[in-house]
């Protein structure tokens, strides 16, 4: 389950790639498209942080709309680096 992410960082919106924003996206096909990235790199249910993290700043979404994807689909967050999910 998604726990609170120390030091603030939760709701931090990281720098994506050069024109990797997707704000072209409504906040449902956005959900989705993070939802789907999640599958694509979750292994036996489940996602390393340091890969969470990754899709966060690949669609420039904070790290927490990641964190609450991952348990709609109850996929488990691993080997958390920094308390984010």
């Amino acid at each position: 389950m998604f726990r609170g992410c120390a030091r603030d960082t939760a709701d931090h919106v990281p720098r994506g790639r050069e024109g990797a924003n997707r704000t072209d996206l409504s906040p449902l096909a956005m959900k989705e498209e993070i939802k789907k990235e999640i599958e694509k790199k979750a292994k036996d249910g489940r996602l390393p942080c340091a890969t969470a993290r990754k899709i966060a700043q690949d669609l420039s979404v904070p790290y927490r709309e990641v964190g609450k994807a991952a348990d709609e689909l109850q996929i488990k967050i691993t080997n958390c680096e920094l308390g984010c999910f």
